[in-house]
């Protein structure tokens, strides 16, 4: 049996982690694709994985395409102001 009040209910919400769990002043990246720049700057080649459909042929063929970016974070805190 199916109640509207069930329907409306809340859902369930976990609180938030503490902010001293969030926070990090220093971490270490363990990973072969990450590198760190001379000037600071944490430097990750990342690949996306896709695939491409040939429909033109008699057959659709499927093939994986991958696609290989370098994304590059600035650790250094601008002056504002």
């Amino acid at each position: 049996m199916w109640h509207e009040s069930a329907a409306r209910a809340a859902p369930h919400h976990t609180p938030p982690p503490s902010p001293d769990t969030m926070l990090l002043k220093d971490f270490v990246v363990d990973s072969p694709a990450v590198t760190v720049a001379a000037d600071g700057a944490r430097e990750a080649a990342y690949v996306y994985a896709s695939t491409e459909i040939d429909v033109a042929a008699p057959t659709p063929v499927v093939r994986p395409v991958r696609s290989t970016y370098t994304l590059r974070t600035d650790t250094r805190v601008p002056k504002l102001g």
